[in-house]
């Protein structure tokens, strides 16, 4: 379990700024009834020094996106993981990524365009965007997610649209959005690692059920988790 996946108290390595089908998990969506799940054991943070070689993460903004967003996601990433950054050009998605909602785009289609691109040599790709993202769930066509990610695979998606909204007083204060962002992106970028959704309420893998506030309750991976994490980043850094 190392310290640069569950806090931000230690220096992380640093950024390189602006330079088939796998499964997906969808992460978080609108307000509803958040369903308790077994609490086994809680997140737990252990003293280990950082691995080299990093992982490249390559961020594709879609549209529109702030550059204080893009660089709190950048700077989400570095402090909690072994990452470089390598920020990509905007890019829009094509017109059927659409969603029948207006101004959502469909997260599944993201992911299989963002998977067709020559973006970097290897590693991840991670896009952003600050439209609404949305995703078949049951009976429900357009499900709000704050991210969706290819599990053992190379691409993921995150939406700031919900992190903005706090349901009982109508919008989120930035220092929030920064928080949800940097869990959403470990979040996701543990799914492109092969993880899993989490039974360990608190972990960062933990399933959203179905409420932003099972995000804001996360604060690290738990410790089977954060080993997959390493053992995995490892792998894919090599």
């Amino acid at each position: 379990m190392l310290t640069w996946v569950l806090s931000c108290d230690r220096p992380a390595p640093p950024v390189v700024v602006h330079a088939s089908a796998p499964a997906r998990s969808a992460d978080a969506s609108p307000p509803a009834a958040s369903s308790a799940s077994p609490t086994p054991s809680a997140p737990t943070s252990a003293t280990v020094e950082p691995s080299r070689p990093t992982l490249a993460v390559h961020l594709v903004p879609l549209g529109a996106v702030p550059p204080e967003t893009i660089d709190a996601t950048v700077q989400g990433l570095r402090e909690h993981a072994p990452v470089a950054v390598v920020v990509e050009a905007s890019r829009t998605p094509p017109d059927r990524a659409k969603s029948p909602r207006k101004g959502a785009w469909q997260a599944s289609v993201l992911l299989d365009w963002l998977d067709g691109l020559s973006i970097g040599g290897g590693g991840k790709v991670m896009a952003l965007t600050e439209a609404e993202m949305v995703t078949r769930k049951g009976n429900h066509p357009t499900w709000g997610i704050l991210g969706m990610g290819s599990i053992d695979g190379r691409c993921s998606v995150i939406s700031t649209y919900r992190m903005r909204r706090r349901w009982e007083n109508g919008g989120a204060p930035e220092s929030l959005v920064r928080e949800r962002l940097w869990k959403i992106a470990i979040h996701e970028l543990g799914h492109t690692l092969g993880l899993e959704h989490c039974p360990v309420r608190g972990c960062l893998m933990e399933d959203g059920h179905g409420t932003v506030q099972t995000v804001d309750r996360g604060r690290a991976l738990c410790a089977d988790c954060a080993r997959r994490f390493e053992e995995a980043l490892r792998r894919s850094a090599q």
